[in-house]
C-alpha cells in the first residue's frame, strides 16, 4: 500500500521518478488481490483503500497452492467488474467470499465463462498473442511453461514440467515464434482438445502434463489452472 502512496502522490503531481512528466489517461493504479480462505474477509478494505488512493481497477485470483498446506485455502471453482472495474477468477460458491464480494460494492459482478458456453479452455497467454522469455533467454509459449513446477489442486498433486521451444542466444524473436513445433502448439490450445485434468478423478495421466487420456503429447493443457479460468495473471 505504500507504494500504491507513493505513485498516487506522483501521479497527482504529474511528474515521474526522473521529473519527466506523466502522460494523463494513460497511466493508472490497478490491485491485484490473491484471495484465499484466510484473507477473503479483508477484500472490501482493499478495495476501499484502493479507490481512497486512486485506483479503478482491481483484480482477483485465486493462489497457486505449491505447497500441501495451501490447498486448503483454495476458493475453486468466480470472476468480477466499476468504473472501477473487478475481474475475479473461477471459484465455488464459498459463501464467505461471495458475501465480501459484495460488500465491495462495485458496479458488475461476473463470472468466467470457461466451462460453460461449451468452452473447454482458454489460454489467456495464447489468446493474448504472447509469449514468455526465462531469465537466461529461454522462450516459452506461456508463463507456467517457464519453469517446471508442482501445485496441488484440491488434494490432488500435479507436476508440470517446462518447455522450451529454444533461446535467444541461437535464434531471433521471430524465428522462435514460427518454429513449426511452436506454431502447431499455439493451433492446438486454441482448439483446446485437451482431456480435462482438473475436473477428473478417472486416471493418473493427470498427475503430470506429460501426456492426456486423448492420446495428446507433451505439452498437455487440461490441468492448468490458468486455462480452465482459475488462476489469473494482470
Amino acid at each position: 500500500m505504500e507504494n500504491l502512496r507513493t505513485f498516487h502522490t506522483i501521479l497527482h503531481n504529474g511528474l515521474s521518478a526522473d521529473s519527466g512528466k506523466i502522460r494523463q489517461g494513460f497511466t493508472g493504479i490497478g490491485i491485484v488481490f490473491v484471495a484465499m480462505k484466510r484473507n477473503v474477509k479483508d477484500l472490501p478494505e482493499v478495495v476501499a483503500i484502493g479507490r481512497k488512493l486512486g485506483a479503478d481497477r482491481f483484480m482477483v485470483t485465486n493462489a497457486v497452492p505449491y505447497a500441501e498446506e495451501m490447498s486448503d485455502e483454495s476458493l475453486y471453482d468466480c470472476s468480477a467488474n466499476d468504473h472501477s472495474v473487478m475481474t475475479v477468477p473461477r471459484i465455488g460458491r464459498d459463501k464467505d467470499l461471495l458475501r465480501e464480494l459484495a460488500k465491495c460494492g462495485v458496479a458488475d459482478i461476473s463470472m468466467d465463462k470457461i466451462g460453460f458456453d461449451g468452452e473447454l479452455g482458454r489460454c489467456p497467454f495464447i489468446a493474448g498473442g504472447s509469449a514468455a522469455i526465462t531469465w537466461d533467454g529461454g522462450f516459452s509459449p506461456c508463463l507456467p511453461l517457464m519453469h517446471s513446477h508442482s501445485h496441488y489442486y484440491n488434494d490432488r498433486l500435479r507436476f508440470s514440467k517446462r518447455w522450451i521451444v529454444g533461446n535467444l542466444e541461437n535464434a531471433t524473436l521471430e524465428e522462435l515464434w514460427n518454429r513449426p513445433e511452436h506454431l502447431a502448439f499455439r493451433h492446438q490450445v486454441q482448439l483446446f482438445d485437451f482431456s480435462l485434468c482438473t475436473i477428473c478423478h478417472g486416471c493418473i495421466l493427470n498427475e503430470e502434463n506429460e501426456e492426456d487420456c486423448l492420446g495428446n503429447a507433451f505439452p498437455t493443457c487440461g490441468g492448468c489452472l490458468w486455462a480452465q479460468g482459475y488462476v489469473r495473471c494482470p
